[in-house]
């Protein structure tokens, strides 16, 4: 089974957000969400324009979502499929 962690209506930052905010609760990804604070120490500053990150007003590269999505699914159980992030259901913490 599948656990939908954002809803595939939303903008694809929206999704980011969720997803990270979901990985930085969970007991289970502590290690992963220190490793991506390293990677994207901006990332709590960012400042959003409605459903985006307003990439200019953040002072971070136009293409920033997409490499916090891909560093995500690089790094993590989770990945977008169909517009959407899903995790596997089974998964409760990362095997290093």
């Amino acid at each position: 089974m599948r656990e939908a962690l954002s809803n595939n209506g939303w903008s694809a930052d929206d999704q980011m957000a969720d997803v990270v905010s979901w990985l930085s609760h969970d007991v289970g990804f502590r290690d992963v969400s220190d490793r991506f604070e390293a990677e994207f120490p901006e990332y709590n500053s960012l400042v959003w324009g409605g459903s985006h990150v307003d990439t200019e007003a953040s002072g971070v590269d136009p293409e920033y979502t997409s490499w916090v999505i891909d560093w995500i699914e690089d790094n993590t159980p989770v990945f977008w499929e169909d517009g959407e992030p899903w995790i596997d259901e089974d998964v409760n913490e990362l095997d290093d």
